[in-house]
């Protein structure tokens, strides 16, 4: 059940670090810079094109990994409901759920992290907190590259790869 219910935490801080920005940003002034030799106009913080691309990638990172936790699970309980046996493909797209789902939301967090600038690596706060939990979440065994290997092998039809605990 872990590797089924796993990937919700990492969901859940995605969005926490891209809600935390977005409301952040509005509100926030921009860093300014002289431009030869006048400075900058004053702007918001959202109005930075980074900030914006930032946003808008890892929204896009959060909704595809959370689209395929739900099409996975979904499919297997699809299965299991109809009293159907579970194919090696279903296996192998359930094993790499959690490494998958993690290691893109460790993407889109980083992603915000990196857009709010030098406050989000020197203030206590969300960004700082969201960060850590999905490292911490990324360093478990079931979301080592060796997950891939034992999906890999089940798609090839080889003989199964298991973690032993």
């Amino acid at each position: 059940m872990f590797m089924a219910k796993g990937p919700a935490p990492a969901l859940g801080i995605a969005r926490r670090a891209i809600d935390t920005l977005t409301e952040t940003a509005a509100g926030k002034p921009a860093r300014r810079y002289t431009v030869g030799e006048r400075v900058e106009a004053s702007k918001a913080f959202r109005d930075h094109v980074y900030v914006q691309d930032a946003v808008g990638r890892a929204e896009t990172l959060l909704t595809s990994a959370r689209a395929h936790v739900y099409d996975v699970v979904g499919d297997l309980w699809a299965s299991l409901v109809y009293g159907r046996q579970l194919t090696e493909r279903q296996l192998a797209l359930f094993t790499t759920l959690y490494p998958h789902a993690v290691g893109v939301c460790v993407e889109a967090v980083q992603l915000i992290y990196k857009a709010a600038g030098g406050a989000a690596a020197y203030q206590k706060g969300p960004l700082d907190r969201c960060l850590r939990d999905i490292l911490t979440m990324n360093q478990h065994v079931v979301g080592t590259t060796r997950t891939y290997e034992m999906a890999g092998r089940l798609l090839l039809g080889l003989e199964p790869l298991r973690f032993l605990f």
